[in-house]
C-alpha cells in the first residue's frame, strides 16, 4: 500500500508539475493576444500559417494520409497535428548543444545542430533553470538552460 501510495503522489506531482507549465504558456499566449498589448506577435503568425495547406483534406504538404486517419477530434484534431508539423518543418530550429559564445573558440568551427549528427559536442549541460538575468527577464524565458564549453 505505501510504495502505490508513493507512486500515485509522484504521479500526480508530475501532472500538477504539468498542468503549471501548461497554465504559464497559456498566460504568455493571452499576454501576446491581448489588446492591451504592444506585441504584435499572434496577428503576424495568423498572417504568416499556409491556411489553405493545413486545412486542406485532399493533401497538401503538412497531410499524412496514413497518420491523419487516426486522429482523435476528425477535422480539428488533423489541423492541429498539421499545424504542429508546419512548425517542425518550416518554424522551429532544432539544436543539440549551442555553439560557444566565445568567437575565438575552436568548438565553433564544428556544428553541433541535429543536422550534423556531431556526436564530439564540446559543449556540456549545466542546469536548466528560471530566469535571472535583465535579458532573461525581459523576454519573458520561463526556463534557462546553462551550458559550459569544455574547450575554454
Amino acid at each position: 500500500y505505501r510504495a502505490m501510495s508513493t507512486a500515485t503522489s509522484a504521479v500526480d506531482e508530475l501532472h500538477g508539475e504539468f498542468r503549471r507549465r501548461l497554465e504559464q504558456t497559456l498566460q504568455t499566449v493571452h499576454a501576446w493576444d491581448s489588446p492591451h498589448s504592444c506585441q504584435t506577435t499572434i496577428p503576424q503568425i495568423r498572417a504568416s500559417l499556409p491556411w489553405d495547406d493545413l486545412r486542406n483534406d485532399h493533401g497538401g504538404p503538412y497531410a499524412e494520409p496514413h497518420r491523419d486517419a487516426f486522429l482523435p477530434g476528425g477535422a480539428q484534431g488533423r489541423f492541429v497535428q498539421r499545424l504542429a508539423r508546419y512548425f517542425q518543418r518550416n518554424v522551429m530550429t532544432w539544436v543539440n548543444a549551442p555553439n560557444c559564445s566565445n568567437a575565438t573558440c575552436v568548438n565553433n568551427n564544428s556544428s553541433n545542430n541535429s543536422s550534423s549528427n556531431n556526436s564530439e559536442s564540446r559543449m556540456e549541460h549545466v542546469e536548466t533553470r528560471g530566469p535571472l538575468s535583465q535579458h532573461e527577464l525581459q523576454g519573458q524565458a520561463s526556463r534557462v538552460e546553462v551550458w559550459r564549453c569544455l574547450d575554454c
